[in-house]
């Protein structure tokens, strides 16, 4: 489910950067992934990289496979990229050369690889037979003390005819012509193609976030009724969807779909980062805000610690009190001194200053709400003004269930209602013999005593 789900009805697709896939090799792939996304990134790039070569990175060379026709056509619409160049020895004002009347003119052509800390003709790269250091993609230039050299290069008739060739190629891409019409009008169609898809799939996605519906089944076969709410869903809409049910009935085993579990994965953590994010930017922008968190064990007997932060959004006039859901965190620590640890560190990541924090909320054990050595102690040393403020509705639960328990009469004829009720939903004829009488029998609660006034009366 996607974290922050409170806030999901004012995501929208439209904030998503969907982008050609094929054109950009950082739209879909995130290297800042969470440990579990990590562990199947290789799975996913294998899926997402449609039109664009393996492994391509536009300002890396040596990640370029052998360049046909298709793949020249992509890069000349792409461009030459010079990557970032801070902290480096390459200096910026080589991108120019002086001409003889003193006008500085920008070389176009050359491209910075920040991964192999050299330079490169990008028009000699694409056209160029023979390997010079500015057009071998396994080496480039990278003689920083001998840049003369870039003249003597742009200055030779072979890089002035694949500037040329560069140049007209760019011209009829630009077009809508090139090598091939036929081929590009191809690219063109794949890309229009992906993108209807991905739209759908992403459209699927963000319902089932929305409804906390699972997305998984026993099946992974599209119109398999055991396939899950994710594939049925695309069945459905491939049904009044032409690119979609085109899409479904060429594909294959080991082609590229975007339907299989891991690239759902991939598209649910990057839609929760985007969620999260909004929520963020919106308690940044409230300034101050008041932090929550409780532990509580998982079905894997792993101590999860939930995180909830209420501020004040103000939208189109309209002020809101706002409490926000970000996510779990994987708890290690029972002390108040290691969870208030972990939660600061929480709030850090978050780039969240725990100096506008005005409150805190907790449950009444000792390890959150102790004076001295618990976790609203600890966060009132970092910030005094972080108001404690113990759960209320806790409090007068324990107080309800310690009075209740200090008086025998109340424990036994409490007792009694639970045995009672034990009797009846123990055999099916007997609850039946309750419902034909219009009697209802609610079961004992150890935690809710406002119930047990309820459960009396419907006897």
């Amino acid at each position: 489910m996607i974290e922050g789900t409170s806030n999901i009805n004012e995501f929208s697709f439209q904030e998503i950067p969907v982008e050609t896939v094929e054109l950009d090799e950082n739209i879909l792939v995130d290297h800042d992934l969470s440990h579990n996304i990590v562990e199947k990134q290789s799975l996913v790039d294998e899926e997402i990289n449609v039109l664009k070569p393996p492994e391509i990175i536009f300002n890396n060379p040596q990640s370029w496979p052998t360049i046909n026709d298709k793949l020249r056509c992509i890069l000349v619409q792409h461009g030459p990229d010079r990557g970032k160049m801070e902290h480096k020895p390459f200096k910026n004002h080589w991108f120019y050369k002086k001409l003889p009347n003193g006008e500085s003119v920008e070389r176009s052509w050359m491209m910075y690889s920040q991964p192999n800390d050299a330079i490169f003709c990008f028009c000699c790269l694409l056209f160029g037979k023979q390997f010079t250091a500015l057009s071998d993609p396994k080496r480039g230039f990278s003689c920083w003390k001998k840049m003369e050299r870039l003249k003597e290069h742009e200055d030779s008739q072979d890089h002035i005819k694949h500037f040329l060739e560069w140049k007209m190629l760019e011209n009829k891409v630009m077009k809508g012509g090139g090598i091939d019409d036929s081929l590009q009008k191809e690219i063109k169609s794949e890309q229009e193609k992906w993108r209807h898809v991905l739209k759908i799939i992403l459209d699927v996605l963000l319902y089932c976030a929305n409804n906390n519906l699972a997305l998984r089944g026993n099946s992974e076969e599209i119109g398999n009724p055991a396939a899950g709410h994710f594939l049925n869903l695309i069945s459905l809409i491939s049904k009044s969807d032409l690119v979609l049910r085109q899409h479904i009935e060429s594909h294959k085993k080991g082609s590229v779909s975007y339907f299989s579990h891991h690239i759902q994965d991939e598209f649910i953590y990057l839609l929760s980062k985007k969620v999260r994010e909004k929520i963020i930017n919106q308690i940044k922008s409230a300034k101050y805000f008041t932090i929550m968190f409780d532990c509580t064990p998982d079905v894997s007997k792993r101590e999860q610690m939930s995180q909830v932060i209420r501020y004040v959004h103000i939208s189109n006039g309209k002020v809101c009190i706002e409490e926000s859901f970000l996510g779990f965190i994987l708890s290690h620590e029972k002390t108040g001194e290691g969870l208030a640890s972990e939660i600061l560190t929480q709030l850090s990541d978050d780039d969240l200053n725990i100096q506008n924090c005005r409150g805190q909320a907790y449950d009444n054990g000792a390890n959150m709400a102790g004076k001295y050595k618990g976790v609203q102690a600890k966060i009132m040393e970092k910030n005094s003004l972080a108001t404690f403020i113990p759960c209320t509705a806790h409090s007068l639960n324990l107080a309800g269930v310690n009075a209740a328990s200090s008086n025998v009469q109340i424990k036994n004829f409490f007792g009694k209602i639970q045995q009672l009720f034990n009797f009846f939903s123990g055999s099916p004829s007997r609850w039946e013999e309750l419902k034909s009488l219009k009697l209802t029998l609610k079961p004992f609660s150890d935690t809710r005593w406002s119930k047990l006034i309820s459960n009396e009366l419907s006897c």
